[in-house]
């Protein structure tokens, strides 16, 4: 078994914008892991614990899926956090423009991978994960909303299945398929 995602990943350049945003967002806690820019990427499925025997029919859907849907343009919106009221578990970089053409595709992704993998059936909402908290912390709303938005650019142009490998560091995510978006 495999703990697998499929993601679009952010250039290195859009990354390291983003983490230039989040600069003074960015606060010492043992309770919050704060992802590493080179990890930067909109998760479009969170298949889980797999059986590395069905990693060629989820590469054969990958293939198809970028044989249909060229690149995207997206731009960031600003912070927020899931949930949106209550104590945060996660905190992201909102995808505004663009975000629609990413919802096609997952959506597309949900539909054909469906028969294989569980598919989470809760609504998808493009965004670019940048910390998840443990537990609850001393984490205030008005600290994301003093932050200046300063919108990222980026194309998307590939569509990855990753392994995630938990630690007490924090997940470590290893490519294990790539497939260009060239329709």
């Amino acid at each position: 078994m495999k703990r697998l995602f499929l993601a679009l990943p952010l250039s290195e350049a859009a990354a390291a914008q983003l983490w230039e945003n989040w600069e003074g967002l960015r606060f010492s806690s043992r309770r919050v892991k704060w992802i590493p820019q080179e990890y930067f990427h909109i998760t479009m499925i969170f298949a889980g614990d797999t059986n590395e025997e069905l990693i060629p029919d989820l590469v054969e859907v990958m293939e198809d899926t970028g044989s249909r849907y060229p690149s995207m343009e997206i731009e960031t919106g600003g912070p927020g956090r899931f949930p949106p009221s209550g104590r945060p578990r996660v905190l992201f970089e909102s995808v505004d423009q663009g975000g629609q053409g990413v919802i096609r595709l997952q959506k597309h992704l949900v539909r054909h991978l469906s028969p294989l993998i569980s598919v989470e059936r809760r609504k998808f909402i493009p965004h670019i994960t940048t910390a998840r908290i443990r537990q609850h912390d001393t984490f205030r709303d008005d600290v994301l909303t003093g932050l200046p938005v300063t919108p990222v650019r980026d194309t998307l142009n590939s569509l990855v299945l990753f392994e995630s490998i938990l630690s007490p560091e924090g997940a470590r995510y290893y490519e294990v398929h790539t497939t260009e978006l060239t329709g």
